[in-house]
């Protein structure tokens, strides 16, 4: 009887013992994201981007297993890609998202962080398309449009969405047309915006919202503020 007893407390403190592990790993992890997304809103530019892509770096490598640190690591690094001169950069860039997006992915424990990671995913191909349209069109215009449209059909994700609809347009742009769903999906996209927000708020402030000012300017350059 005795021996079940210390079994049950054993049990009971090593469980306490990991959930406060936990607690730890994702309070350091939101204040040092939480504190990088403040010093780039403070000043943008692909060196500030280098620096705090170190320093998710060195969170991701302390805590390996956390998928803020990756998440947040992959993100920099994208937007590294997008804004940076240098044509080896963006290839090296390009070559260690690709290794790591797939391990964002498994390491989603729920919903919201699998839909956000193949959100990512899509912003990656997203990303290469752009870097050289021609050489990269046909071989990633798929990978954008499946991670994109899986992202949406898990949680309705704002960012895929809008992503994904700025990609459909620039397909028609390069093909001298027009895309004639753009504002029905930007408007979409807007209110998807608006219902992410509040489920964030719901969870923790971890979770990425970025995008939603910049879907609103589209609607204003685009659609002339008419809701269709």
């Amino acid at each position: 009887m005795k021996t079940r007893i210390y079994l049950i407390l054993f049990l009971i403190f090593a469980g306490t013992a990991v959930h406060a592990q936990n607690s730890s790993i994702e309070k350091e992890t939101q204040e040092v994201v939480l504190k990088s997304l403040e010093n780039l809103e403070k000043e943008y530019s692909v060196e500030s981007l280098r620096k705090e892509s170190q320093m998710m770096e060195r969170l991701s490598s302390k805590y390996k297993n956390d998928w803020g640190a990756k998440y947040y690591l992959i993100y920099f690094k994208l937007l590294i890609l997008r804004d940076s001169k240098s044509e080896e950069e963006k290839n090296n860039i390009f070559s260690f998202c690709s290794q790591n997006i797939g391990q964002l992915i498994d390491m989603s424990k729920n919903n919201k962080e699998k839909s956000e990671a193949y959100a990512l995913k899509g912003f990656l191909f997203l990303s290469a398309v752009s870097m050289d349209p021609m050489k990269n069109g046909p071989q990633y215009s798929g990978e954008v449009n499946s991670a994109f449209e899986t992202a949406i059909k898990i949680n309705n994700n704002p960012r895929a969405l809008f992503l994904n609809t700025l990609f459909k347009e620039g397909m028609a742009q390069f093909l001298k047309s027009k895309y004639p769903d753009l504002c029905k999906e930007l408007f979409l996209a807007n209110k998807y915006f608006a219902e992410d927000l509040g489920e964030v708020k719901r969870l923790t402030n971890i979770y990425p919202t970025w995008g939603g000012s910049v879907v609103a300017n589209k609607i204003i350059q685009s659609c002339s503020c008419k809701n269709e």
